[in-house]
């Protein structure tokens, strides 16, 4: 995917976020801890995590993935993601360093 339309899909954070909530998520979030659906609601302030009401237990939506606990831009995860799976010999960790800087 060229960079252009890559920015086109994902404009913001925010919508690369929901994209993967989409995709991670697609019957509704539930709470990791206790299993509950229907009582979990976002963390005012912070898009990537949110709260449940039944257990009081806070959790990011990347939970369980190689982004848990990054501080990165998740579009460059994307974006790192993309490159590594569309390149036709793939693509070293060091070439994607050298690329993202």
């Amino acid at each position: 995917m060229l960079y252009k339309k890559f920015e086109a899909l994902f404009p913001t954070e925010l919508s690369a976020i929901q994209y993967f909530i989409k995709i991670r998520y697609p019957d509704g979030i539930i709470c990791p801890h206790c299993g509950a659906e229907t009582k979990v609601y976002h963390s005012s302030g912070y898009p990537r995590f949110f709260n449940c009401k039944k257990c009081f237990n806070s959790f990011s939506v990347f939970s369980g993935t190689i982004m848990e606990r990054t501080h990165s831009d998740i579009r460059n995860w994307f974006f790192d993601m993309n490159q590594m799976v569309s390149d036709k010999k793939g693509i070293s960790a060091m070439q994607q360093q050298r690329h993202i800087g």
